[in-house]
């Protein structure tokens, strides 16, 4: 019996490699999101681990849209950070059905009339969709544009956060520091 890798049959090579960015521009997504949960709530790395490692994605964007709402004062940053996280949960969503899904090829030729090959009838024969167990689909054209808007909610969540957080916390380290370097008291 030939085994052969049913994704290699299933999805062209593009495709593949378009499935595969998505798997890494999501983990680097989720990546982002662990470090800003274990700074927003004061975690050790091994208090950040222990409670997020058995997580999934839309759990920890949860967890730190909870967080953020709390630490957010201005509501002109609250509603930047809030469409974020919604951008971020909906590709999520597209992120389920296109890793967890199972993806099969489209039937788009007639049914054969004639005895046929079993190659000739798995060979691509147009585009391939993904079916979540769940019922929702996705095309495989989609890929592409799905691994360039994890991407894009990556770079928005990072720049939010180094704008927002990461800046005023420097801020208050060189604060204290000049203070500290002058024999003053740092303000509460």
């Amino acid at each position: 019996m030939v085994r052969v890798a049913l994704s290699r049959i299933t999805l062209k090579p593009e495709q593949l490699a378009a499935l595969g960015s998505v798997v890494a521009e999501s983990t680097y997504l989720e990546s982002l999101v662990d470090s800003m949960i274990g700074y927003l709530a004061k975690l050790t790395d091994k208090q950040r681990n222990i409670l997020l490692n058995k997580a999934m994605l839309n759990a920890k964007l949860e967890i730190l849209a909870e967080l953020g709402a709390m630490r957010l004062k201005s509501t002109r940053r609250k509603k930047v950070f809030s469409k974020i996280i919604s951008e971020l949960k909906s590709n999520n969503s597209e992120r389920i059905i296109a890793v967890h899904g199972v993806w099969t090829p489209v039937l788009t030729r007639p049914a054969p009339t004639a005895p046929t090959r079993l190659a000739d009838l798995l060979a691509p024969m147009g585009e391939a969709e993904a079916t979540h167990s769940r019922g929702s689909k996705m095309t495989a054209g989609n890929l592409d544009k799905l691994a360039e808007k994890i991407s894009k909610g990556f770079w928005d969540l990072s720049e939010f956060n180094s704008k927002v957080w990461i800046r005023q916390s420097v801020k208050r380290k060189m604060v204290k520091a000049l203070l500290k370097s002058r024999g003053l008291q740092s303000p509460p």
